[in-house]
């Protein structure tokens, strides 16, 4: 990001890219110092989710690496939050699972899908946010 000036952007919209690079914390010093005073860093990265290239997947980092990491850096955090739970997993280990089958039962484990989709609506239920928060 040579050719963007210090302190220009006021906001960056970082969605599900930093587990496809090498090495994070010069993204994310690059990120702040592009940022206006108070810009804004949005990020959504994988946790618990299959490594897939695009063109390559290196690491998935939890809470406490991304708030010490921009800490660090001297990001102010104002939120942190989990989008997906147990069935959200499930359903993606699931489908991952399908997706590697056999064409024929390939095929007839896609009609599965929408039932997969359903169950991860339940990670939103009250009873799953409380057992895992």
């Amino acid at each position: 990001m040579t050719q963007i000036s210090s302190n220009s952007i006021d906001i960056i919209n970082a969605m599900e890219l930093f587990e496809h690079v090498e090495d994070i914390s010069s993204g994310l010093k690059e990120c702040y110092r592009v940022l206006k005073e108070n810009g804004v860093l949005l990020i959504s990265a994988p946790f618990l989710y299959h490594i897939h290239a695009d063109p390559y997947g290196f690491q998935r980092w939890t809470n406490t690496k991304w708030k010490n990491e921009l800490t660090k850096l001297g990001f102010k955090i104002e939120k942190i939050f989990t989008m997906g739970r147990y069935f959200t997993v499930l359903g993606d280990m699931l489908k991952l699972l399908i997706q590697s089958f056999l064409k024929i039962y390939k095929y007839l484990g896609f009609l599965l899908f929408r039932i997969l989709d359903r169950i991860v609506k339940l990670d939103k239920s009250f009873f799953v946010k409380k057992m895992f928060i």
